[in-house]
C-alpha cells in the first residue's frame, strides 16, 4: 500500500520516540588533534506531553539523518 510513496520518498511516519546517533570526536592524547573516527552514542528524542507525533518524510530518506540512504529493503 505504501510502497509507491516510500519509493518516491514521500510519507508520514507516526512515532512516539526515536533514537539518533550522536557523534563525538575524542582528542588524540599525544597531538591533541581530533581523531578521524567518532565515538557513536544513541541519543533519545521524544515528547513528554504527547503520546505520538508525525515525522514528515520528503525529499531524502533520513530527514533525521545526515546522510541519505538509497533504499530500505525491510520496509519495501
Amino acid at each position: 500500500m505504501f510502497r509507491k510513496a516510500a519509493l518516491q520518498r514521500r510519507c508520514l511516519i507516526l512515532s512516539s520516540e526515536f533514537y539518533e546517533w550522536r557523534h563525538l570526536y575524542r582528542l588524540n592524547k599525544r597531538t591533541n588533534q581530533p581523531l578521524k573516527t567518532a565515538d557513536k552514542y544513541p541519543y533519545h528524542i521524544g515528547l513528554k506531553n504527547k503520546d505520538y507525533f508525525l515525522l514528515l518524510q520528503s525529499g531524502k530518506i533520513g530527514l533525521i539523518r545526515t546522510q541519505e540512504k538509497q533504499s530500505i529493503p525491510w520496509l519495501l
